[in-house]
């Protein structure tokens, strides 16, 4: 288990920047401003497929997130900044 920490977290400004990258290829930024602007507590992660190809270095063609809103307070953050849904 240590070798696998070992082997990615060597590479983490790469995959760091990889995570910047995808927002600035997407719209997803627009989300995570969204989610983050809502409330002091609110927060977004990605998760899901898109870590595990960021990871292994293949191309995202998908894009998972996961926040501690509710559905109702997701639905109030992405209103008040416009976003389509």
């Amino acid at each position: 288990m240590l070798s696998v920490f070992k082997k990615y977290f060597s590479k983490s400004n790469l995959i760091e920047s990889k995570f910047f990258d995808l927002q600035n290829v997407t719209k997803v930024k627009n989300i995570f401003n969204a989610i983050n602007d809502y409330s002091s507590e609110s927060e977004i992660r990605y998760v899901g497929g898109c870590v595990r190809k960021i990871l292994n270095n293949e191309k995202v063609d998908d894009i998972d997130l996961a926040t501690n809103l509710n559905p109702d307070e997701i639905k109030q953050a992405l209103h008040k900044k416009k976003i389509k849904f």
